[in-house]
């Protein structure tokens, strides 16, 4: 009998041993693995929403012809999540996979739009696919060709002829699209735009 108890208490006694060794490893791994953060990896894409696209994770085609599936946890689209139209995604590539940061849906955004100025008058802006930009009745220089760039609406302006310098581009925060509005602002204002077409 009493070798059977002290077969027993070896026996405990190497399994504590082994298992505090192993937790003790398990801990330095968890300690290695926090020592070592997770590397961002922002990236800015565009292409076609997918038919696999649901109300939390967008299926992109990309314009590569790469799918991804982006997840839009936090973020939006932007101008509405439509399949077959085009959009603009940045996305952070998480450990658990990606997960957008904005979605603008640029189908959406390629329209015509129009504001009232104080005058009376209505000064037109109209975003074509391909970047080319068009404003009709605008005081100054008017803007010829657009992009979006990290979530951002920049709007160039060629110049004037005859004017050495004149071109120049302003850069405006996307801070609202729908079907039928555009509200973009900047550190000199916010500019709301409607649909004309």
């Amino acid at each position: 009998m009493k070798q059977l108890l002290s077969l027993v208490a070896l026996l405990w006694l190497t399994v504590s041993c082994i298992g505090g060794q192993a937790g003790k490893d398990g801990a330095e791994m968890a300690d290695s693995a926090a020592a070592q953060p997770f590397v961002s990896d922002v990236r800015e894409v565009t292409g076609r929403i997918g038919d696999g696209t649901s109300m939390h994770v967008v299926e992109l085609i990309t314009d590569s012809l790469d799918t991804l599936y982006i997840e839009l946890n936090a973020a939006r689209m932007m101008g509405g999540l439509v399949v077959g139209n085009r959009a603009d995604v940045i996305y952070n590539s998480t450990p658990n996979g990606r997960v957008a940061s904005l979605a603008i849906n640029l189908s959406t955004l390629q329209h015509l739009w129009s504001r009232p100025n104080g005058d009376g008058t209505t000064t037109g802006l109209e975003l074509d696919e391909g970047g080319r930009a068009i404003t009709y009745d605008q005081p100054g220089a008017g803007y010829d060709a657009w992009e979006l760039r990290g979530g951002r609406l920049i709007l160039h302006a060629a110049g004037q002829t005859g004017r050495e310098n004149s071109a120049f581009a302003d850069t405006f925060d996307i801070l609202q699209l729908t079907a039928d509005t555009l509200v973009v602002g900047n550190d000199r204002g916010e500019l709301v735009w409607t649909r004309d077409n």
